[in-house]
């Protein structure tokens, strides 16, 4: 199934009601958006998936989370006029 929708202005799309009722979509559904050559391919996610994954990405976090502290550490220690434009 192909139809055509227009991005709105905040980068929005609707999708079809025919194709959200076929994929059992509804609101705040979670959906994976991947780029690839063709465009932009669209997946649901079970809440179970977004969770595992979300897992994952904080686990990787959390090696670095000594060095984080380290860094804002030696930031707020620097006067704001200091402090990289993002940090004042």
């Amino acid at each position: 199934m192909q139809t055509v929708v227009r991005i709105l202005p905040r980068g929005q799309i609707t999708i079809p009601n025919k194709m959200r009722k076929n994929l059992n979509l509804e609101e705040n559904s979670l959906l994976e958006v991947e780029q690839t050559e063709q465009g932009l391919l669209l997946k649901p996610i079970t809440m179970g998936q977004f969770k595992t994954d979300f897992k994952k990405i904080r686990q990787s976090w959390e090696r670095y989370q000594d060095e984080i502290g380290q860094a804002l550490d030696v930031l707020a220690k620097l006067p704001r006029n200091k402090r990289p434009l993002l940090f004042q």
